[in-house]
């Protein structure tokens, strides 16, 4: 014996409300975002070109200062590697 087919459901119609909470949504979405990708940028530039007005989105010429000084005065490397190490001994 086989099993009874069930129809395929129907995809959801849409309706002006459901587009209006889609877009409201997406723009909230984008809305935050933006900071997000704004720091990531600026995180890029060089050292106050991110104080500048108008802030620039996009940095003139990309740079890595700020992640060599990062790695090498504030030691970032080593408390990744205590977090990883702990996270792991406590995960095992």
């Amino acid at each position: 014996m086989t099993a009874p087919v069930r129809p395929v459901a129907a995809r959801p119609r849409a309706t002006p409300q459901r587009m209006l909470l889609n877009g409201a949504l997406l723009l909230i979405a984008i809305v935050t975002a933006i900071p997000l990708l704004w720091m990531l940028s600026a995180s890029f530039m060089a050292s106050g070109e991110a104080n500048a007005f108008p802030p620039p989105f996009f940095p003139k010429h990309i740079t890595l200062e700020q992640y060599r000084a990062l790695f090498t005065r504030l030691h970032v490397a080593r408390y990744l590697t205590n977090s990883f190490l702990l996270s792991v001994s406590v995960t095992a």
